[in-house]
């Protein structure tokens, strides 16, 4: 698979382990990478250090985890995000 910055990917549980370093591996490649996950402290940390966006997202909930492409769309646009968060049910 050639791997580019054409390549848009999001990583579901991307903040730690295996996720975390799909989400390296994706980036050192050129990826455009976005980090879906529970994390807000970690995800935002890695996000800032590798150039990748950070979406709060439970994949878990079927109810939240179709937010995380607006939530996602409206980070890349740079608009505020007013999306209730996990655990604010």
């Amino acid at each position: 698979m050639i791997i580019d910055p054409s390549v848009s990917a999001i990583v579901t549980g991307g903040a730690s382990g295996l996720g975390e370093a799909t989400v390296r591996a994706l980036r050192a490649a050129g990826a455009q990478v976005a980090i879906f996950d529970l994390n807000p402290e970690r995800g935002e940390a890695l996000a800032a250090e590798i150039g990748a966006l950070f979406c709060q997202v439970d994949v878990m909930s079927g109810q939240r985890s179709g937010a995380g492409p607006g939530q996602l769309r409206r980070r890349r646009r740079g608009e505020e995000d007013d999306l209730p968060q996990p655990g604010n049910r």
